[in-house]
């Protein structure tokens, strides 16, 4: 773990630096509630193997979610190359919703990304962003099921998950917000484009839905948000440094703003 006297006891050194690197302040971090765990103990948490998980990492708990075993819905990020992140064999998706969200100022405006640092990160910075675990990670598991049995493809009648409908529902604008990289990756844009359109129905069915039990104030009336997908922009300065996601956006801004105050001064 850290070195005694840290702030952060249940973290690693290398564990709070992740966090760091994503542009996350000690008070997110804090209020984010991670811990570090060794390789074995992910293994065991999740039932993967050797080969799949080699190092240690940190769990990223969902708040007031459990996991099929009735322990807290958790994802681990590793600190090993590839997978980044895993989660329990037999576990469905969740949106997760970063510890601030509720405290939030009202907005018109719902990012939803990938990962849950970059949403974290956003609603750090006063923004209302929540996260999936990845672009294909948003379908509610028992239709996606029954869809997969039938030979169904993910598609715009597939159910998203009830959270993100809910949450969708509540905004004028859903801006479904991907890494930069996706460009080039037709597959993986897709399942974000997909998305957008699983939404639409959805949200609108979801709303029709509440109309016929909920009286509607006209004099106040708003209608099925404006849902769309875009994609950080790449660094075309330094294209050595890949992808960009939210996170990286918001540290290269900080970086381009830091430079300008330099020159000023």
């Amino acid at each position: 773990m850290s070195t005694p006297g840290s702030i952060f006891p249940n973290l690693t050194e290398a564990d709070i630096a992740s966090l760091r690197s994503s542009g996350l302040t000690d008070a997110t971090i804090t209020a984010m509630g991670c811990h570090s765990m060794s390789a074995e103990e992910i293994r065991e948490a999740t039932g993967l193997s050797e080969e799949t998980v080699s190092s240690g990492g940190y769990a990223i708990r969902y708040a007031g979610i459990l996991g099929q075993d009735g322990t807290p819905y958790a994802r681990y990020r590793l600190q090993q190359e590839k997978p980044k992140c895993v989660m329990a064999l037999g576990s469905t998706p969740q949106v997760y919703v970063p510890p601030s969200f509720g405290s939030l100022p009202p907005s018109d405006l719902l990012i939803i990304t990938e990962g849950e640092r970059k949403a974290a990160l956003g609603c750090q910075l006063g923004l209302h962003v929540v996260g999936i675990g990845g672009v294909f990670s948003w379908a509610e598991p028992g239709l996606r099921a029954a869809e997969k049995l039938s030979g169904t493809t993910i598609g715009r009648g597939t159910a998203p998950l009830a959270k993100l409908v809910e949450l969708a529902s509540q905004y004028i604008n859903v801006l479904i917000l991907g890494d930069s990289d996706l460009i080039d990756k037709p597959q993986p844009l897709s399942g974000l484009n997909t998305l957008k359109h699983a939404l639409d129905v959805a949200v609108t069915d979801y709303l029709s839905e509440q109309r016929k039990t909920i009286k509607i104030d006209y004099t106040n009336y708003i209608r099925e948000p404006i849902i769309s997908v875009a994609l950080c922009p790449p660094r075309f300065d330094k294209p050595e440094v890949g992808k960009i996601g939210l996170d990286d956006l918001y540290l290269w801004l900080l970086e381009r703003c830091n430079d300008t105050s330099d020159s000023d001064g």
